[in-house]
């Protein structure tokens, strides 16, 4: 296959701005944080608490008033944040590495 002028287009993809929320059996999620704004998105690993809802930074269970203000949260901005990985905008900047 002669693949002439072969390239890869700028995109939210490569953007400075962009959060890609990874998570086991979903589709990934992108999101632009241009605003630097962005909460937690609640997914929890083994090594830090920092962005999960469940747990405090230090381990300890958050109440169910914590647990539920911190997702809510979430998933209001995520619904204004969202975007298509191969969408682009005015804002883009190159990110590096």
């Amino acid at each position: 296959m002669d693949m002439k002028n072969y390239r890869k287009v700028n995109g939210c993809w490569n953007c400075l701005h962009v959060f890609m929320l990874v998570v086991q059996d979903d589709p990934h999620c992108w999101y632009c944080n241009n605003t630097c704004d962005r909460p937690p998105c609640g997914v929890c690993n083994y090594k830090t608490h920092k962005e999960c809802h469940l747990h405090a930074e230090d381990g300890t269970v958050l109440p169910d008033e914590e647990m539920m203000r911190r997702s809510q949260a979430w998933y209001a901005w995520a619904d204004k944040h969202e975007v298509d990985a191969y969408g682009i905008c005015d804002n883009w900047k190159e990110r590096e590495g």
